[in-house]
């Protein structure tokens, strides 16, 4: 909690002072390297340090998901709808597995036979989750806006692309407890977990 307060008192000194050359989460990410260094410097380990992922998946993740979807502009979202959903569910599932697959073959290629099919679609389907912040904020400075097609495209598929990624990303560490191999009512079930 010490270091989420700390993220946040940084973006907001990013924010008064108008720092334009170094976006917040920038920010954020100098916050962590500097909690970890000065963890390793005084001797305590980053394990020590730790965070869980139940308070962020059902704590601190809704609410920015619920902030993304009300600001959206509506109209333009609904009219978009078809492709928004094909680039979110498709692109995500397809993007999890090529990004898996290339993983566990460049590893294979350079040695490492430790790394399974698995681990790798793991990687996959948590690398795949993106954070259009820094794309919006090109478009923007093009002086485009919601009303444009590459922008609700962009930001409606984002918006989406969060929650298939993680219950994808869970349904596959799942598969770790389960030691079986994935069947269609696992498919089916992470699917239903999507939808509710």
């Amino acid at each position: 909690a010490a270091v989420m307060l700390l993220c946040e008192c940084a973006k907001s000194i990013v924010k008064k002072n108008r720092v334009r050359w170094l976006p917040e989460a920038a920010s954020c990410m100098l916050v962590g390297m500097a909690v970890a260094l000065s963890a390793g410097l005084f001797g305590s380990s980053i394990e020590n340090i730790g965070f869980d992922e139940e308070i962020f998946m059902y704590l601190l993740l809704p609410p920015i998901i619920f902030e993304a979807a009300l600001s959206v502009n509506k109209r333009e979202f609904r009219r978009r709808r078809g492709a928004i959903m094909v680039f979110a569910m498709f692109g995500t599932v397809f993007s999890s597995f090529v990004t898996g697959t290339a993983t566990y073959y460049s590893a294979r290629y350079f040695g490492d036979e430790s790394l399974s099919v698995l681990d790798s679609l793991v990687f996959g389907s948590l690398i795949s989750s993106i954070d259009p912040v820094a794309i919006l904020s090109v478009l923007s400075s093009l002086k485009m806006s919601e009303t444009d097609t590459i922008y609700i495209l962009v930001f409606g598929e984002s918006l989406l692309n969060d929650g298939i990624a993680i219950t994808l990303f869970k349904s596959l560490v799942q598969q770790y407890e389960s030691d079986s191999t994935i069947t269609v009512d696992d498919i089916l079930g992470s699917t239903a977990d999507f939808l509710i």
